[in-house]
């Protein structure tokens, strides 16, 4: 339940006060606090928090001020005396001053006095209670006051009193700002909350705490997943424990101290679509305003010479005070001020509060409704058509009422019209209707049935059958999110009959072509969605790249028509999902791409579907943090539109990427909330959901956990649903698991069933082929598979031109976790793959610096581990090689070499003492501090040093070596780290042969 007397937020200006508090008790000398805000802002549950907080064992004396007040001179000020002075109270101002600090000097403790609503005070009461606070010395007393901002001088004084003083406190509250409201709800909700949806709430709460605290509240209470929308916590504000009535008590209050004459001002502003004019409002009253008193009142502003109350909030608890009488009066007097479609909508409220008939009203708002539309006035239209269904629930205004609603993406607007849907006769608008009133709730299955109980097409509209339609396309869309739509093919079918039949119609000349251009472009649009839907629905799964082809050609058609963004995006998003799975990388981010710019054409949870995918696209890619920003924006805007199938799977998919930075703790709560949906997320969410820990386990190396959470995300049976990469990586976590076996049945499963994906299956096949190898101790075919791998993959173009070729594109995070299989097949398999180190060793460098751009720690570590054992294999295999050679001694040349030194072995002569040495590769010029030094090095990192040490570039290394430039950067980075130097100049310096001067 929430109230105006709740305190939330406000913890800046709590600390504020407490600390005055505590000033006051440790000075033992008075402070005065003055709190000011328009009705229902939350001064006094601010108040009573700052006591509960600072002051509980203080002596309280507190007094709320009423509007009657006003007129009982001194009357409220005796009742802050103790009950025993009261009869003698003195009824002169300083007198009663006097008799208040003696009181507050008397106490043994301090004190605080409150007094709520010092607006309403008389003003004998306001001078006795300005003095107390100005003049009182020594007692320990908190005067605190709360009021309504006012021109008034004697409450101005107040506020200079506050402001003024370094021993007083003045705050001013106001609204909460989107920022605090997002905190708020995100806190509330443990899900991420958009700006935009912030923002929404602030317009509609005009960040009122109550009506925050409300929706924070329905956040926590309602059913996550369940279609909620975040209008739904609006329409609750009314409700039983809401805050509306609430603050219009706090209203009505208000405008009890208010003349009528500005008491109608008010109620006409509030009535208004808009703020008014000094002339408009006396065109509307026929008198001349008196606009004094509202340009002193706090629930009023004065912006370009037009009046408007402060508010929405206010403004809607001051229209439901208004009588019905009046409230016709101020409809028909602002029909004469306010311009269409403002105008019809007050006459037709008009005419329903006096009870006038309205039937010859119905076909001009229908008419008014059908022109705002087509001029794009989609909100005008919608309020238009609402009004029209108010005053005569029919067919056809339903229909308006309908088509009004989803052209402005408000479909939620049916629920006031859902009596009168229920009672219109069975067909097709009443189950198109109806449709769309259980997709809105997420009863899916309900809406299946509607739709299918449809037999008789006969005789409805082209615009009811496009009603039609539209649901069955939004059917699909959801059902897919689900995971499901092929037990739709039969509704697909049926439905495209009756599109085209209604086409043969008008060709046929029995019955008229429909004059709505954009009624056309829907019929288009939407068969253009059901044809699609119906061939993804016939196809099996080894034709699915045969039905991608089918949807290119349809949109080769589509993009020749003008009018079919709606259809494009819809296709697109579909056929981009449809790549991603099958490996067609470039070619998704494309289509993806494509929806993002064009989202504006599609409803809110096929914007989200789409965002999800290219989600998953920048992943692979290793975009990491395009991604994440990409995911969060995806989840946290659902709420604006609806949580739909599409919107759980959104939720898992936005901690895909902080799974991965080892950051998952800040999303446990979003993750819980997924998981406790359960089925009625739909397989999709839940799959999403297991793919983020499996990701968090991959981070973290614990390869047990993530084949448990890839088994639960395919589902037996069903490993490569997920799309080839997900399979992959289940197939690795096979073999790290120590579940090898598994990884053959995995790759069988491929090789049977997946023969249309191209490249990308390639790679897979030669990926699991190298694994499976391995663990069955054939390591040399083993890693020859991975290594082939990597050139498959390396071919995948690159995602975005600014990226470099042979990096693995779209599969570019899968590069990387095979560049450290490679490295690990090599560590593990020394004596059999000493060859191939090199060529590890450019691999695990490359990976790292891969997932230092992904700021992905885990995968950092596991990267660099692998290169630092790497290392130690090549030393110890150096240093056991050297050991069964005779040691030999070099000496230093006396002479600089004018020409490259050589590496030759050194001469066949053996010393004793401190300057034996056992390295064979270094030249005679290399001074003995140097050769001592280079000994910890391999000798393919002393080979390089040298080279260094020669001036050559990392570039003419790699030439001169027949090596990739990336292995010569890992063996500078080895060689710089080992000696413990900071640059390649001081290891040219170290080499430098003595008597040798730069």
């Amino acid at each position: 339940m929430s109230s105006l007397r709740t305190f939330t937020g406000r913890e800046a200006e709590l600390a504020a006060i407490v600390d005055l508090a505590r000033e006051c008790a440790q000075t033992k000398t008075p402070r005065f606090l003055l709190i000011e805000g328009p009705p229902g802002i939350g001064k006094s549950a601010l108040v009573h928090e700052a006591l509960r907080t600072a002051a509980p064992d203080w002596f309280c004396d507190e007094v709320h001020f009423d509007p009657a007040d006003a007129d009982r001179e001194l009357d409220a000020v005796v009742q802050f005396l103790r009950r025993e002075a009261r009869a003698d109270a003195p009824r002169d101002v300083r007198g009663l001053v006097k008799m208040l600090a003696d009181q507050a000097d008397s106490l043994p403790g301090p004190s605080v006095t409150v007094v709520e609503n010092l607006h309403w005070a008389d003003d004998g009461t306001r001078d006795v209670l300005y003095q107390v606070a100005r003049e009182a010395e020594q007692a320990p007393l908190l005067v605190i006051g709360t009021a309504q901002p006012e021109s008034r001088e004697t409450m101005a004084r107040f506020s200079r009193l506050a402001a003024a003083q370094s021993t007083a406190l003045h705050i001013v509250l106001g609204p909460f700002s989107a920022a605090e409201i997002r905190r708020r709800l995100v806190t509330a909700s443990g899900l991420p909350i958009s700006h935009s949806v912030a923002e929404r709430v602030r317009q509609v709460t005009d960040g009122f705490p109550a009506f925050v605290d409300h929706v924070a509240g329905w956040l926590m209470a309602s059913e996550p997943g369940s279609s909620r929308h975040i209008d739904d916590a609006f329409e609750s504000f009314g409700h039983d424990g809401g805050p509306a009535a609430e603050l219009q008590d706090d209203v009505a209050h208000h405008l009890i101290r208010m003349d009528r004459h500005t008491r109608i001002l008010l109620e006409l502003l509030a009535v208004a679509d808009r703020g008014l004019s000094i002339s408009e409002m006396r065109s509307a009253l026929e008198v001349p305003p008196e606009t004094e008193r509202l340009q002193g009142s706090s629930l009023v502003t004065y912006s370009r010479g037009r009046f408007e109350i402060q508010y929405g909030v206010v403004r809607r608890a001051m229209r439901e005070l208004v009588p019905p009488q009046r409230l016709a009066a101020h409809h028909a007097a602002l029909m004469e001020v306010e311009g269409f479609p403002a105008e019809i909508i007050h006459q037709a409220r008009a005419a329903q509060l006096e009870g006038e008939d309205t039937e010859g009203l119905v076909p001009q708002m229908l008419e008014a409704t059908a022109d705002s539309a087509a001029s794009g006035e989609r909100r005008g239209a919608l309020e238009l058509a609402a009004a029209t269904c108010d005053i005569a629930q029919t067919p056809e205004t339903l229909e308006s009422f309908a088509r009004a609603a989803l052209r402005a993406k408000r479909s939620r607007s049916l629920r006031a019209a859902e009596p009168a849907v229920h009672g219109l006769p069975p067909g097709v608008l009443r189950s198109a209707l109806r449709a769309r009133l259980h997709l809105d709730r997420g009863q899916f299955d309900e809406a299946q049935f509607e739709l299918n109980r449809v037999t008789d097409f006969s005789g409805p509209s082209q615009q009811t059958l496009l009603l039609y339609a539209g649901a069955v396309c939004m059917l699909a869309r959801t059902q897919a999110a689900r995971g499901d739509f092929s037990t739709l093919h039969g509704l697909f079918q049926r439905t495209l009959t009756q599109l085209d039949a209604a086409d043969r119609r008008v060709s046929e000349g029995t019955e008229h072509a429909c004059s709505d251009a954009r009624l056309r472009m829907d019929a288009t649009n939407f068969r253009a969605v059901l044809k699609m839907w119906a061939a993804l629905a016939a196809a099996e799964s080894s034709s699915v790249g045969a039905s991608y082809s089918t949807v290119g050609r349809m949109l080769m058609d589509l993009e020749l028509q003008p009018g079919t963004e709606y259809a494009q995006a819809v296709l697109r998003t579909v056929r981009g999902a449809g790549l991603r799975q099958t490996g067609g990388r470039a070619e998704a981010l494309e289509d993806l791409e494509w929806v993002s710019r064009h989202r504006q054409h599609l409803e809110g949870g096929a914007v989200t579907y789409a965002r999800i995918q290219l989600v998953y696209v920048l992943f692979d890619a290793g975009l990491w943090d395009e991604a994440s920003g990409l995911a969060l924006e995806a989840a946290s805007a659902v709420l604006l539109d609806a949580e739909d199938p599409a919107a759980s799977i959104a939720y898992a998919v936005a901690a895909l990427v902080p799974a991965c930075r080892s950051a998952l703790a800040g999303w446990d709560r979003t993750l819980n909330v997924v998981a406790a949906m359960g089925d009625s997320a739909g397989p999709m969410a839940q799959a999403a959901r297991f793919y983020s820990l499996a990701w968090e386990a991959i981070a973290g190396g614990d390869h047990e956990r993530a084949v448990g959470c890839l088994l639960k995300m395919h589902g037996a049976g069903r490993w490569w649903r997920g799309g080839i990469a997900s399979g992959v990586l289940l197939g690795r976590e096979y073999y790290y698991s120590g579940q090898a076996s598994a990884v053959g049945i995995l790759l069988k499963d491929l090789k049977a069933n997946y023969g249309a994906m191209g490249r990308i299956r390639g790679f897979a096949s030669l990926y699991l082929q190298g694994l499976q190898n391995l663990a069955e101790g054939r390591a040399e075919e083993g890693l020859t598979s991975l290594l082939a791998a990597v050139d498959e993959i390396s071919a995948e173009p690159p995602l975005r031109r600014a990226m470099p070729e042979g990096d693995g594109g779209g599969f570019r995070i899968f590069r990387a976790l095979l560049a450290m299989d490679v490295g690990h097949a090599v560590v593990e398999n020394r004596a059999h793959l000493e060859d191939r180190r090199d060529r590890a060793a450019e691999l695990l460098t490359w990976a790292v610096q891969v997932w230092q751009g992904c700021s992905a720690p885990g995968l950092i570590s596991q990267a660099q581990l692998l290169l630092s054992r790497l290392s130690d294999c090549a030393a110890e295999d150096a240093a056991a090689a050297e050991a069964d050679r005779p040691a030999i001694h070099v000496y230093s040349g006396a002479d600089v070499p004018t020409a490259p030194m050589p590496i030759v072995p050194a001469a066949d002569t053996q010393l004793t003492g401190p300057m034996q040495r056992v390295i064979y590769d270094l030249p005679t010029s290399v001074p003995d501090e140097a050769v001592r030094m280079m000994s910890a090095l391999t000798a393919r990192e002393r080979e390089v040093a040298l080279l260094v040490g020669q001036g050559l570039t990392n570039k003419d290394i790699a030439r001169n070596l027949v090596l990739s430039v990336r292995t010569v950067e890992f063996h500078v980075t080895n060689v710089l780290g080992k000696l413990n130097l900071r640059s390649r100049h001081e290891l040219r310096r170290m080499l430098q042969p003595r008597g040798l001067t730069t």
